[in-house]
Formats: C-alpha cells, sequence, structure tokens
C-alpha cells in the first residue's frame, strides 16, 4: 500500500513538472518594446517614414557601434593598472569620445524628427523630454529619494 501511494505520488509531480516546463518553454519570454517599435507605434509612422526611419537607424547603430568600440579601448586603456603614464590624457579622449556619443545621438534624432509631420513632431519632442528626464513619478520630482548612509 505504502508503495502505491509513493508511485502515484511520483507520477503526479512528473506530470506536474511537465506541465509546469510545457508552460514555461511555450511562451516567449517577453520583455518591453524595443526603442525603434516604441517610437514606429507612438508617432504612429506611416510605412514610407518607417523605411526612412530604419534607414537612420542602421546608419545611427553602425555610428555608435564604432564609437562604443573606440570607448571601449580608451577605458580598457584608463584601467590597465600595470601601467600608470597618460591617464590624464586617456581621460580627456574618453570625455571627447562620450561627447561625441551624446553629439550623435542628437543628430540621430534631430533626422528622425525631420520625417515627421507636425502633430508627430509635438508628440516626438514630448517623448524625448520625457526619455531625457527618466519620467520619475510625480511624487518623485519634488522629493528626490533619501540619501543611503554607509
Amino acid at each position: 500500500m505504502k508503495k502505491n501511494v509513493q508511485t502515484i505520488f511520483i507520477i503526479i509531480l512528473l506530470i506536474s513538472n511537465a506541465i509546469l516546463l510545457f508552460i514555461l518553454i511555450g511562451k516567449p519570454m517577453q520583455g518591453p518594446p524595443a526603442p525603434e517599435r516604441f517610437l514606429v507605434k507612438e508617432l504612429h509612422l506611416t510605412e514610407d517614414q518607417q523605411v526612412t526611419f530604419k534607414e537612420l537607424e542602421i546608419g545611427h547603430r553602425d555610428s555608435m557601434r564604432q564609437l562604443l568600440d573606440k570607448l571601449g579601448r580608451a577605458k580598457d586603456q584608463f584601467f590597465d593598472f600595470r601601467n600608470s603614464e597618460n591617464k590624464d590624457s586617456i581621460v580627456q579622449i574618453i570625455g571627447t569620445l562620450e561627447a561625441q556619443k551624446d553629439r550623435i545621438t542628437f543628430e540621430y534624432f534631430k533626422k528622425l524628427r525631420t520625417i515627421c509631420t507636425p502633430d508627430q513632431k509635438e508628440l516626438f519632442d514630448r517623448i524625448i523630454r520625457k526619455a531625457l528626464r527618466g519620467n520619475p513619478p510625480n511624487n518623485q520630482r519634488d522629493n528626490p529619494p533619501p540619501r543611503r548612509k554607509f
């Protein structure tokens, strides 16, 4: 009798594990939408606008990838503790590259804005302002979180 109960219990556990695996594997993981899809959806871009947007996006990604590679190499040099020379010049290079990142991003959004209709431009400006602020909840705008004490 005891052996039958154990067998039934094991079968129930196997079935429930199989069902759980099916549920977890069967559903694709969904994260937040990509920024590109978000802008296309929120701005209600036309097909022509979407084609131009995609071209701008590809160019922007290529430019940023090259810049981020340079930035990574500069930071690797900076954090090379075996070599303590030229740290100030490397910091200046990193600062210049960071500024270039902002310039490239600004130019990308400026070009993207040019393909928008006047109504879309107004909405685009609101979206960008919100993104730059980080969109804190209303009650946190006036009251920043308390500082942690270590």
